[in-house]
This record gives C-alpha cells, sequence and structure tokens, in this order.
C-alpha cells in the first residue's frame, strides 16, 4: 500500500452517493479518464491542496471505510481547504460503526464549523473496536452542486 494513506484500510463510496464529475468512458464502456479523485483519497496522509479531494454530487452522501483488523477508535479529525471560502465543505455529519453481527451504532455525530480551523477534531461515544465505519454527510456549507471530502483520520489503539 502507498505510504501516502492510512495503513490498513480502504474506502468505498456508499449506496446512492453519485460522484461528482465521475467518469468518461469510449462508447460508455471502455474507461478513457477519471475527473475524480478516488472516494480513498480522504484516507491520505499529505496536507490537502485545492481539488484533492473526494467530491459526490449534492450536499448529502456517505463513504464506507474498512479497516483490516478490530480497532478502537477514540477521535476523527475532518479537514477542509480554506473551510471560511468553501461552501463546499460538509457541515452537518454522523459516523456509525458496524460491529461484528453487522448492527450499526452511532458513534459520532457533529458539524463541521466552516468558520473554523481547517482540521476540526471530533470524540467517538463508543468504547468497543470497529472493522467498519460509515461517514454519513447530512449537509454542506450551501454548495447545491457537490461536497468535497479532503481528510478523514481515526485516532485510537
Amino acid at each position: 500500500m502507498d505510504k501516502t494513506y492510512i495503513e490498513g484500510a480502504s474506502v468505498t463510496r456508499g449506496s446512492g452517493t453519485e460522484e461528482y464529475g465521475g467518469q468518461l468512458a469510449l462508447w460508455g464502456v471502455i474507461p478513457l479518464w477519471r475527473a475524480a479523485p478516488p472516494p480513498d483519497t480522504v484516507l491520505t496522509l499529505r496536507k490537502p491542496t485545492p481539488s484533492d479531494c473526494w467530491p459526490f454530487s449534492g450536499s448529502y452522501g456517505e463513504i464506507l471505510i474498512e479497516l483490516t483488523r478490530n480497532v478502537q477508535i477514540k477521535a476523527i479529525s475532518l479537514e477542509h481547504i480554506r473551510p471560511d471560502s468553501a461552501r463546499s465543505a460538509p457541515k452537518n455529519f454522523t459516523f456509525y460503526g458496524i460491529l461484528e453481527n453487522g448492527t450499526w451504532v452511532n458513534v459520532a455525530e457533529g458539524e463541521y464549523n466552516g468558520k473554523g480551523p481547517a482540521k476540526q477534531y471530533y470524540r467517538f461515544n463508543w468504547s468497543l473496536p470497529l472493522k467498519k465505519i460509515i461517514f454519513r454527510i447530512l449537509s454542506n456549507q450551501g454548495n447545491t452542486k457537490y461536497t468535497c471530502l479532503y481528510r478523514v483520520h481515526f485516532y485510537g489503539k
């Protein structure tokens, strides 16, 4: 795995979430060019720069984050580039942990402050180890066309 990514994690877009930009294909079949970065861009460790995000259509969407092993997560951070001027930044969100038996548990919810620092931290209110996490964005800072996710990082043991 590329060392610029969080080791042992993968990201896929959630059900009903459409990438903004998507792919261009020859005859609708042969992929020619990817207009949007892949969802795992949110796990990169590099400092975000403009357009170094995963965009999805509208203001509501989700990603599924899978870890290679169970991890006891204590907090998460969301980071956006220049949040004070970015209407595409997430606003209200919820994190769900998925237990071994498939049960969804609400482990964190919050609001990304569009006038706050670029990187903002949120505590998890769950102490059991998790292997799968759903990050659901409920709204953004006002962009009706798309939302841009720059970085989502986890902290724990």
